[in-house]
């Protein structure tokens, strides 16, 4: 496989013993907490699987209306399912929740020390004075 971006659109790929194209290259980003390093990922169009999930990049203001048109083509296609949507943004944000709830904790014992550690200081003025 070619390293450089620009070469390897367009050529062809084997994954799980089936050939896909290659339609694009995007920059390493974290799909995993940040306690793992960024690892390969490929991602495959498997419309013809009936693939669970659809990403759609919305107009900045068009969000409502492409959800409304997508509900209402989801219910013709499938109307004994459910549909249930989600935002990637959101999902990475929580991703990150336990690392800034860790990040608060460890504000707060921080100053807690400090504190401490600046009664001890006055304590010991106070004693040498």
């Amino acid at each position: 496989m070619a390293t450089d971006p620009a070469t390897a659109v367009g050529k062809t790929i084997r994954f799980n013993d089936r050939p896909y194209p290659v339609v694009g290259v995007v920059k390493d980003f974290n799909f995993k907490p940040v306690q793992y390093t960024v690892e390969p990922l490929v991602m495959i169009d498997h419309y013809w699987h009936g693939g669970e999930f659809v990403v759609v990049k919305t107009a900045p203001g068009a969000t409502a209306s492409v959800i409304a048109a997508l509900k209402k083509q989801f219910a013709v296609a499938y109307p004994e399912n459910i549909f249930d949507y989600g935002f990637v943004d959101k999902d990475l944000e929580a991703l990150y929740t336990s690392e800034q709830q860790m990040g608060s904790l460890f504000n707060v014992f921080s100053v807690l020390a400090i504190f401490i550690s600046c009664l001890g200081l006055f304590g010991l003025s106070a004693y040498t004075t």
